[in-house]
């Protein structure tokens, strides 16, 4: 497998992944198997750092923004953590650490590290505010109404305050109130749910806050993210002060002077974990000076001052039964093991991912065999060897199938990867939708990942080109839409075919293909009959795009079926063409903006798209290097930094002036 190609399927996993953890509250993966490939992208690029993208997972905090709250900008980043998983991944991290602060010996402070969910909560003048989920690091959820309902998060601070105050702590669904809610499911005859993070975290996502109050979350506060002056000079310093405050902190933190103190903390917490209430995954070890944590700071993605130091996975042993495969948005064929039900940790565990055939055959792993199964953060399972030496001879290879299991078209091989390119099949529709439908893509308001799944139930929609021959009673027909809904959804699919080239071609779900990569296609090819005759060789040849997704377009636009479908969309409107008016301009070229407040005439998303498509780039915090601050109504923390720099601050309208292209 190309480096292109090992990179590019490392940041498709983890994006995929940051979308089923962060907004879908259903991931797939445990936190140690996310680890690992996150490890692995950071590793090659530091190999290959002239590989490395903008859209890459490690050049941001992950995460994206969850739909149905409304989004709050955080303070400062609300970063994670980097991952040590040996003593001696420990040690590299302790040797890098002191040497960059200069001090052989400086206190650090470990505490447990939460299997919860990440909260910032702003205080002001003693009183809560707003609290915020992680998001994506810079803007979270806003879920205060929600917070306001955990009775261990005060509303008013023990000790006064005076002005802002942001803290930062983990919400915890305890142990024995997980359990007495599940038994309470099981008598009304509910199923039972699976694991307290999960819960923990759909909980605070309730629309509803009186659901959240029922389900006793908890929370131990760990940081301050911000303060308004202050002479606190040590983190065990912030933790004593944010007690004092009357905001519940772990008492089993511990302040330590060596790296043998460390290992003590970690080893006893690692035998007692499950004498604790809450699930932890973990130690957290700290630089305990906050000049030292200033001095060495953070990268993009985590703070260097800090470390996730985590328990071992609890492994057993059972029957690999058989393999299936699953088919993705992308047509990806993703195999999967059936083993024979085994309990670990007290949850009976029935199947595996085994991630591709180069992972199968890697491992050796047979049909038959007995494996080593490892419950990898203590929630999903994954296989880690075969025991060879049970074998018994009636053992079977597996091989991926030729065809696509689900609608019987022939696959191809791509690497180690096996791909299935029929755009209508069954499998790959509703991802496929919903990528169509997303906010770089056509941007369809209103069709969500439940309304595309009844769509596709009932057979209302067998490609995505039928979006645009649905009507209003097509939609009434479907569970959530009435008149007005349905009206809106028409409305939403008809603005679409405003959209241009570059973002058609990105939601049709070419592999490979997302938006930067679209608009240098469409910037080199004016239509897409030209993109379709292009050879593999003419394409490799464009700077940026490679061998990998050159065959990728040459396979999906040489496929039949989708030709088809790219028919109907054009017979629907859509524009092919990259001399279109609605084209991607220059009019803002050189020119960063930051935005803040509330606006009349568009939502933050969109007013960050007219500024991208029109040349220009937005940026989440102020800097020398920001041209303009665009205000709205109540403006945030933003407008004092601008001014601060001398930042040039515009209005709403006197934004729209500086377009040439028309803004509603």
């Amino acid at each position: 497998m190309t480096i292109d190609k090992q990179l590019e399927e490392l940041r498709t996993q983890i994006h995929y992944h940051d979308y089923l953890y962060y907004v879908t509250n259903h991931p797939e993966i445990s936190d140690n198997v996310y680890d690992e490939l996150l490890q692995n992208l950071i590793q090659l690029e530091e190999k290959h750092p002239n590989l490395i993208t903008n859209d890459s997972p490690t050049q941001r905090v992950s995460g994206t923004i969850q739909t149905g709250f409304k989004s709050i900008d955080h303070k400062t980043a609300l970063l994670s953590l980097g991952n040590a998983f040996t003593e001696k991944d420990l040690y590299s991290w302790y040797k890098k650490t002191t040497a960059l602060i200069g001090d052989p010996n400086p206190k650090f402070v470990c505490e447990l590290k939460f299997d919860g969910l990440a909260i910032s909560i702003l205080y002001e003048n003693g009183v809560l505010i707003s609290g915020a989920t992680r998001g994506n690091g810079i803007q979270g959820e806003d879920v205060t109404q929600n917070i306001r309902t955990i009775k261990s998060i005060p509303l008013k601070l023990r000790k006064q305050h005076l002005n802002l105050l942001d803290v930062r702590g983990e919400i915890l669904f305890p142990k024995s109130k997980f359990q007495q809610l599940n038994e309470n499911r099981i008598e009304q005859g509910l199923i039972p749910y699976s694991h307290p993070r999960n819960t923990a975290s759909g909980s605070l996502r309730q629309l509803n806050p009186n659901i959240t109050a029922q389900r006793n979350l908890d929370i131990f506060f760990y940081n301050i993210g911000y303060m308004d002056r202050h002479n606190i000079t040590s983190h065990w310093e912030q933790l004593g002060y944010l007690k004092e405050l009357g905001l519940k902190t772990n008492p089993l933190n511990k302040r330590v002077n060596s790296i043998e103190e460390i290992l003590d903390f970690y080893s006893i917490w690692n035998n007692n974990q499950n004498a604790l209430d809450y699930c932890c995954d973990g130690i957290v070890i700290k630089i305990d000076d906050l000049d030292y944590q200033q001095k060495i700071g953070a990268n993009n993605r985590q703070p260097k001052w800090a470390i996730a130091y985590k328990f071992p996975s609890i492994q057993a042993t059972t029957l690999l039964k058989k393999i299936d495969v699953n088919v993705g948005r992308s047509g990806v064929l993703t195999p999967y093991a059936t083993l024979e039900p085994i309990e670990i940790d007290g949850v009976i565990i029935k199947h595996a991912t085994l991630h591709n055939i180069e992972y199968i055959q890697k491992k050796d792993l047979r049909i038959g065999d007995q494996v080593v199964v490892e419950r990898a953060g203590n929630v999903i399972p994954q296989i880690i060897s075969a025991l060879t030496n049970k074998r018994k001879g009636n053992e079977t290879s597996f091989q991926m199938p030729h065809k696509c299991p689900t609608c019987m078209e022939q696959t191809i091989k791509e690497d180690t990867f096996v791909l299935c390119i029929n755009a209508q099949c069954p499998a790959q529709l509703t991802r496929l939708i919903e990528h169509f439908a997303s906010k770089n893509s056509m941007d369809i308001e209103g069709l969500g990942i439940k309304q595309i799944n009844s769509l596709v139930q009932q057979k209302k929609i067998k490609d995505i080109s039928d979006l645009y021959i649905l009507d209003v009673d097509d939609l009434l027909d479907i569970d959530r839409f009435g008149e007005k809904s349905a009206s809106n959804l028409i409305q939403s699919i008809e603005n679409s075919k405003q959209q241009p080239f570059y973002r058609v071609l990105t939601g049709l779900g070419i592999p490979n293909v997302g938006n930067k990569t679209a608009e240098i296609l469409c910037k080199t090819f004016t239509t897409i009959d030209d993109l379709k005759e292009a050879s593999v060789e003419t394409l490799n040849s464009i700077p940026s795009i490679g061998i990998t997704i050159s065959t990728s377009i040459n396979n999906f636009l040489n496929n039949p079926i989708n030709w088809e479908m790219i028919d109907r969309l054009k017979h629907s409107g859509l524009i092919f063409y990259s001399n279109s008016k609605f084209e991607k301009n220059q009019t803002l070229n050189n020119i960063t903006f930051a935005i803040t407040g509330k606006f009349n005439s568009f939502n933050r998303s969109e007013l960050e798209n007219i500024i991208t498509d029109n040349g220009g780039t937005t940026t989440r915090n102020i800097t020398k290097k920001t041209n303009f601050l665009i205000l709205g109504d109540s403006p945030g923390s933003k407008l004092n930094d601008a001014k601060t720099l001398g930042i040039s601050l515009i209005t709403e309208k006197e934004f729209k002036s500086m377009i040439d292209t028309k803004i509603p």
